[in-house]
């Protein structure tokens, strides 16, 4: 079913094979990698099998092998663009910090905030800090869709960690004292504060 583009062969094949899968991912990856980029690599292994269908060949292993070695380069990819992201210079956050009302803080207040701002981003599951990130360098919303093609998920996906960490970036700068008040206009990172 799988091979002729059914997606009832996709959902069969997840359902008898990615519980395992998974497992195997948490044990081979249990020192590098957190629940998150588990389900992040399982995201990419879904699109991967979905699209290589068609090329699978059952005369050089099973269907579970064949996905698991997916499953694992897809988790492979996940600590490949966690360490480009850390070798990679951060963005030039006093750009995009606030994008009204910026000459109204004092020099210390936006140097504290900046820094703040790097660390409750670094600390956001991998698919929302590549995300929030990518909209730093962009200076807006980067489209899910390009996102989505890079990280190999859905747009969907992309829509909803995009407001999960907008909304976690937001509640961390609150607890760390930020006040970052109710006003439209102030806007942190591109990102509303309201």
């Amino acid at each position: 079913m799988l091979r002729r583009g059914d997606p009832d062969g996709l959902r069969q094949l997840l359902l008898d094979h990615s519980g395992i899968i998974a497992a195997r991912l948490r044990k081979d990856f249990a020192r590098v990698l957190d629940d998150h980029e588990i389900e992040e690599a399982m995201s990419a292994m879904t699109v991967r099998i979905w699209k290589a269908a068609p090329r699978f060949d059952p005369t050089k292993g099973t269907l579970r092998a064949w996905a698991s070695v997916i499953a694992r380069n897809c988790a492979l990819r996940v600590l490949e663009q966690r360490r480009r992201l850390r070798s990679s210079p951060t963005p030039d956050l006093d750009q995009h910090v606030f994008r009204s009302g910026a000459a109204s803080k004092p020099p210390a207040e936006r140097e504290r905030l900046i820094a703040d701002l790097r660390s409750c981003i670094a600390k956001l599951p991998p698919l929302q800090r590549a995300i929030l990130e990518a909209d730093l360098d962009a200076g807006d919303a980067v489209p899910a869709a390009d996102l989505a093609a890079l990280h190999g998920t859905s747009a969907n996906s992309i829509y909803v960690s995009r407001q999960k960490g907008r909304k976690s970036l937001i509640s961390a700068l609150r607890a760390r004292g930020h006040d970052l008040g109710t006003d439209p206009n102030i806007k942190v990172a591109g990102f509303d504060s309201a």
